[in-house]
């Protein structure tokens, strides 16, 4: 039973991310009737890395004392990783946010935003053909459906059932595939929570600066999204 529950762990922790990036986009949309694009993705960014500094330090001290080998200092890949990933992942997530905004009243934003977001997972085998990488018969057939999909879902009424938003959402799959590459390239060589950390705090940096540059928020309504930036 613990040598199956070892097989399929990866896939088990990839499903419970989906679970999660799936809460969260609903977590999104309630907040963007509110929050301006770049607050609320410099704040959760932010949580987002304190949390996961927090845990570095806690992981740190008990590893010290059970006596383990100390890891070694924080490495030049790491910074550079880090802030790679942070980069593509500012890009990724305000697009997306902003997407979500542009939507008119009455549309499924939650449904129809995070199918355009999840052509990503064809996306990024389909790019990765660039780097001589194959491709399954399967990946085909899969990036074909998602395009029937993507027909139902906003062609069914012609152009003219294609939003910005749904444009805004695309350009958002096409950065979290760079990104999804980036994190391939990068976890490889260093630790997933640390690079994980810098990239939002990277992540975050770069929205606080959109904030400051093209926002005006309302912080009251911003401590009232509490929950949806939690």
């Amino acid at each position: 039973m613990m040598h199956f529950f070892r097989r399929i762990r990866g896939a088990l922790l990839l499903l419970l991310a989906a679970a999660i990036w799936g809460f969260a986009f609903t977590a999104q949309t309630a907040a963007a009737e509110t929050v301006p694009p770049f607050t609320f993705n410099g704040v959760r960014s932010v949580i987002g890395g304190a949390v996961l500094l927090i845990y570095l330090q806690i992981r740190s001290r008990k590893e010290k004392k059970q006596g383990n080998i100390v890891r070694p200092p924080l490495q030049k890949s790491a910074i550079v990783g880090g802030i790679a990933c942070g980069v593509a992942l500012f890009v990724a997530v305000n697009f997306q946010q902003f997407g979500i905004s542009a939507y008119p009243d009455g549309v499924p934003v939650s449904s129809r935003g995070g199918f355009i977001t999840a052509l990503y997972v064809i996306l990024v085998p389909i790019c990765g053909m660039f780097f001589h990488r194959k491709i399954s018969g399967i990946i085909w057939v899969s990036a074909a459906v998602s395009l029937g999909g993507m027909y139902l879902l906003c062609f069914q009424g012609g152009i003219s059932g294609l939003y910005w938003g749904d444009i805004l959402v695309f350009m958002c799959a096409l950065a979290f595939t760079a990104h999804i590459l980036v994190v391939n390239h990068f976890a490889q060589e260093v630790d997933g929570v640390t690079l994980s950390c810098i990239q939002f705090f990277t992540c975050g940096a770069l929205s606080l600066i959109g904030m400051l540059l093209f926002e005006s928020p309302d912080w009251t309504a911003v401590a009232q999204a509490w929950l949806p930036l939690l």
